[in-house]
């Protein structure tokens, strides 16, 4: 039923007006119906509105569609791109989400086994503990244990070689030496592409969500982000230019598409997700400084984790998007420039592609995801040093007592 036809509500608690007050019985119970406009009038209303939010769409399409062309005059378009990443220096490849994986498991598995034959060693000190306290005797031997036990500990409770930097610090040493976020951003820009970053492009420090980085506005040439740590928002700059390169189109918050309408088909902007990903990684690549390469990062594992297993609030293109760019990462053999180029030949995704990201997703049921590795890990590292330390206090305990008998026995 149309809404322009449905039946008025009641009045409810509001009194009606005086004329129906004070009409004669029988005007005052005619149907409802007869007060409602005509039917013809009602269809001319409906008619008028579907014109009226016609008339918004048009004036929205024609807005975007000279938006675009605007847009395109300065970054091409999908078949006819203005920039391209240039092929990598020769050695500088990415890891892939699986080999990663891979890795991870073997230092699991070491580490598990190291873990394994320290607990073994603590329980046989702790043997020798129960042993003395039963005796009260053997000076020496507690000795040796208080040794061994402190060695354990010091493996566990390794001493900082070096001072931790605050993340302000690392900050300001990577703008004495890179220059501004931004400046430094346009740079890698400039070697991965072999142009500028056009002159309209606007880099704006804006207060955006906590779970947006940055952002890229539909159609405009304004890459918003909010400052914070030097390397995250190099990060975040090159990945919203990985956008515009792409000739971005995702929704986002400028507000000027009504409804939501700039959303493009899920395979596009699975793809632009997935591209914006892998020019950050083939633009990163030209970063020589290797702590500010190690803190920007490679591919955001734990987000393609999370798409992968399923966990809470992934259904945001964005995670699926990352895994996509791994996909095409490993098909390109860590290559990330040929990566961007095989994602882009085509709009639709490449069925290895999907086959690999289905790959990943049995890799991580079928075994521990780095997520449970480290739970594990710190679950078995936190209870040996407990061990350890109910050690020490043990052998510290029988060290007092056997104090206190000598000084009983030379009275």
């Amino acid at each position: 039923m149309s809404t322009l036809s449905r039946p008025i509500p009641s009045a409810g608690p509001f009194p009606a007006p005086a004329e129906q007050r004070d009409a004669p019985a029988s005007e005052a119970s005619a149907p409802l119906e007869a007060s409602l406009p005509s039917r013809g009038i009602r269809r001319t209303a409906a008619i008028a509105a579907l014109v009226g939010v016609a008339g918004i769409f048009g004036v929205d399409s024609s807005y975007r569609s000279s938006r675009s062309q605007e847009y395109e005059a300065t970054w091409g378009s999908l078949s006819m791109p203005a920039f391209t990443p240039q092929d990598l220096t020769p050695g500088v490849m990415s890891k892939t989400f699986a080999q990663s994986l891979l890795e991870q498991r073997e230092r699991y598995a070491a580490r598990m086994d190291f873990l394994s034959g320290l607990s073994q060693e603590t329980d046989r000190l702790s043997e020798k503990i129960s042993a003395l306290e039963k005796n009260r005797s053997g000076i020496h031997e507690i000795s040796a244990i208080q040794q061994e036990t402190d060695r354990i500990r010091t493996i566990l409770r390794p001493a900082s070689s070096a001072p931790l930097i605050s993340s302000a610090e690392l900050s300001a040493q990577f703008e004495a030496t890179h220059g501004d976020v931004v400046s430094y951003a346009k740079e890698l820009f400039h070697r991965v592409t072999g142009k500028q970053v056009p002159s309209s492009v606007v880099f704006t420090d804006s207060q955006l969500r906590t779970d947006r980085g940055g952002e890229i506005e539909n159609f405009s040439q304004n890459v918003r982000y909010t400052k914070g740590e030097y390397a995250a928002n190099l990060r975040t700059i090159l990945h919203e230019l990985g956008h515009a390169v792409y000739l971005g189109s995702e929704t986002n918050e400028s507000g000027w598409v009504p409804f939501g309408l700039g959303a493009s088909t899920r395979n596009s902007m699975l793809l632009e997700e997935c591209a914006a990903e892998l020019f950050y990684l083939a633009a990163a690549s030209y970063i020589e400084d290797p702590l500010l390469r190690k803190e920007t990062g490679p591919l955001d594992s734990e987000r393609i984790q999370d798409w992968l297993t399923g966990a809470p609030d992934t259904s945001h293109h964005h995670n699926e998007g990352f895994s996509l760019s791994d996909a095409y990462l490993e098909l390109a053999g860590g290559n990330a420039s040929a990566a961007y180029r095989m994602a882009t030949a085509s709009t639709s995704i490449d069925p290895r592609a999907l086959a690999i990201v289905e790959r990943n997703r049995e890799m991580l049921r079928t075994g521990l995801s780095p997520t449970e590795m480290s739970e594990r890990m710190l679950a078995a590292h936190s209870q040996l040093l407990k061990t350890v330390d109910a050690l020490a206090e043990r052998t510290s305990a029988l060290t007092r007592t056997q104090a206190l008998s000598k000084a009983d026995g030379d009275k």
